[in-house]
């Protein structure tokens, strides 16, 4: 296209602006992901319960933090309102920079399939990085099934920092397996497997369950067997708790 000659400000042509918006709001705000560990949750349902769930394990550990998501966003003490799920670049890197002057060591992302599709997170790298389930949603925006994972496996394609962690139940099945061996594609050897039962190919497994009110088992992960005590209920709430563990693993939470 022709560009108007006569303007008497400086113009730069690029090839997307969506893209060239993100890096600019990155430069702008002088990067502040470089600064603070970012974990990154995608999956059809139950990113908002373990973006609190992890966020909770951060808070019991001291560390402070930054939640992005559904629900609402906590700002480093206070809990701030959600557009989006995920929010587009200009008001990420504005919340991440805030977080950052307030001390945060550590940020927690819903990722959803819509912002990697188009390029929301755009130029963060992703220390941790989860899958937490996969079924049908979204096909009014993803023209298939197919599509929808793939614009979930951007996370672990495009985003992630191979020295971080990856994690996924394997009770999700292919779509599971498709996302972990998108991040080993990408060099990780921590891209972890989950499951309630005690299955060899896991990383993170469930070896024994107790009676009794809420979540209650013995799990075995990458840092030695622990005990699990959760109110919440559930296979797909167990999927959650076994994603948190790892997550919480990848930030080098004790």
């Amino acid at each position: 296209a022709e560009m108007p000659l006569s303007l008497s400000v400086p113009v730069l042509v690029v090839d997307s602006a969506r893209e060239a918006l993100a890096d600019a709001a990155r430069y702008y705000y002088r990067d502040p992901s470089r600064a603070v560990s970012v974990v990154g949750i995608t999956g059809t349902n139950g990113k908002t319960t373990t973006a609190h769930l992890v966020a909770a394990v951060l808070e019991a550990a001291g560390r402070k933090h930054l939640r992005l998501g559904t629900t609402g966003n906590w700002l480093v003490d206070r809990e701030v309102h959600a557009s989006f799920t995920t929010p587009f670049p200009l008001e990420l890197q504005q919340l991440l920079a805030r977080a950052l002057e307030l001390g945060a060591e550590d940020a927690v992302m819903e990722v959803s399939s819509h912002a990697l599709d188009q390029g929301r997170v755009r130029p963060l790298r992703y220390r941790a990085i989860a899958l937490t389930s996969f079924s049908q949603d979204h096909l009014d925006y993803h023209p298939t099934m197919a599509d929808y994972l793939a614009a979930k496996c951007r996370l672990a394609d495009e985003y992630f920092d191979p020295l971080g962690i990856a994690v996924a139940p394997l009770e999700q099945g292919e779509a599971a397996q498709t996302f972990l061996a998108t991040a080993r594609r990408r060099g990780s050897d921590r891209a972890w497997g989950c499951s309630r039962v005690d299955d060899p190919k896991a990383a993170i497994a469930v070896v024994e369950r107790h009676a009794g009110a809420g979540t209650h088992a013995k799990v075995r992960t990458p840092a030695g067997t622990l005990e699990l005590r959760s109110p919440l209920v559930g296979a797909f709430n167990l999927d959650n708790l076994l994603v948190t563990i790892g997550l919480a693993l990848g930030l080098d939470v004790p």
